[in-house]
């Protein structure tokens, strides 16, 4: 993935909907129709995509595969829905090629190709 498009950087609300494009891009790349809010993969791209394009680095597809096998924290954040807030945590299970998400201790795997 490019880096941010400049009229975008300092645009929150545009950045957020740019990573979300992206996901929902790259998702579809993959066959994967998802609900980039609350699936887990969908999650995890859009933590990987944001954290590069707010540092202002590129995450072309031979750094964001790798990001997706091994990401570089452990808990992807917060989700908040009204009166809920969910922990999301990884755990990390190479050996079976998933990463586990753990949300609201609901488990998803994410596979990893």
């Amino acid at each position: 993935m490019a880096r941010l498009p400049e009229p975008l950087r300092g645009d929150v609300e545009g950045t957020r909907e740019y990573v979300t494009g992206c996901v929902a891009a790259l998702l579809g790349l993959v066959g994967q129709q998802a609900d980039t809010v609350t699936d887990p993969a969908a999650i995890l791209l859009a933590r990987l995509l944001g954290d590069a394009f707010a540092e202002g680095r590129a995450i072309p597809l031979d750094l964001l595969i790798p990001a997706v096998v091994d990401p570089p924290f452990q808990q992807l954040g917060f989700y908040d829905e009204g009166d809920q807030t969910w922990n999301i945590v990884l755990e990390k299970e190479l050996t079976e090629g998933t990463i586990t998400v753990v949300l609201d201790g609901h488990w998803y795997g994410v596979s990893v190709p």
